[in-house]
């Protein structure tokens, strides 16, 4: 009796699969089977008591956590990797990075994304925005404690005192300043003007002091106050002086402060993104 096409094409499959499979056992250490449905290849690693290898991210915004981890786990690693994005103030580690002659599969991670403190975020988003007297003095107040107040000849000016005189500016005052100086803490005659009208000076520099991102040093930052008149009311604007300057030099801290911390792993560190 002869087989009819169908049964003729299950025997093919059968034997394709079986001889498939005995090739796969051998490559993959059992953890993946050909299934005859186009040949497709399914894992079966889950029903394993084990996985093939190590598989996981570590996430963290703890310095001494993400260091701490990557140097125990660095042991029992080869050539770990740290990689260094110096612009986001974050670092990841690639334990199993092997290399160009053995790659590996790059499965297990540790993440670290350094977080910015309170006094900072607020700091950021106040440098550069066009405030009213009232906004400008509301900062002041809520954050008196990290600022000092200088006028334009540098003489220390209380804080309270700096506050009361912001909200006292009028728009007269402020347009006669500005029809001589753009930025009044650059010139000293102009400040001596609002003096003779409101009888007191207005703050020209801010020193905001606080730590701008966890387990870093205490920073102070110098802010140029500059007044605009364009409107119906004065409007003040603060800027942080050579603010890119500043952030290359947290930027530095941040990557010599890990290298401090795993100076002792068996890691290598880089300034840069790696993407596998």
């Amino acid at each position: 009796m002869s087989m009819d096409q169908s049964a003729i094409l299950q025997i093919q499959q059968s034997e394709t699969s079986r001889a498939l499979n005995g090739d796969l056992l051998e490559l993959v250490d059992n953890a993946a089977i050909a299934v005859p449905n186009d040949y497709s290849i399914k894992s079966i690693e889950h029903f394993q008591p084990t996985r093939q290898r190590f598989r996981g991210k570590f996430n963290t915004l703890s310095l001494d956590a993400f260091t701490d981890y990557v140097a125990k786990k660095a042991k029992t690693e080869t050539n770990s990797t740290v990689f260094i994005d110096d612009i986001r103030m974050t670092a990841s580690c690639i334990f199993d990075l092997g290399g160009s002659v053995n790659p590996l599969h790059c499965e297990h991670k540790a993440h670290l994304d350094l977080p910015r403190t309170a006094p900072y975020r607020a700091l950021l988003e106040f440098n550069g925005e066009t405030l009213t007297q009232s906004e400008f003095a509301e900062f002041l107040e809520d954050w008196r404690h990290n600022i000092k107040c200088f006028d334009s000849a540098e003489n220390e000016i209380n804080v309270i005192a700096a506050i009361a005189r912001v909200r006292k500016i009028t728009i007269d005052s402020a347009r006669s300043l500005e029809s001589e100086v753009q930025n009044f803490s650059n010139s000293a005659s102009a400040m001596e003007k609002v003096e003779a009208r409101n009888a007191e000076t207005l703050p020209a520099t801010i020193l905001f002091c606080c730590i701008p991102y966890a387990e870093l040093e205490e920073r102070v930052f110098e802010l140029r106050i500059s007044l605009k008149t364009g409107g119906t009311q004065p409007m003040l604007v603060a800027r942080i002086i050579g603010f890119e300057a500043v952030k290359e030099e947290l930027a530095e801290e941040f990557k010599n402060v890990l290298d401090d911390k795993l100076s002792e792993a068996e890691v290598n560190t880089f300034i840069g993104t790696f993407s596998s």
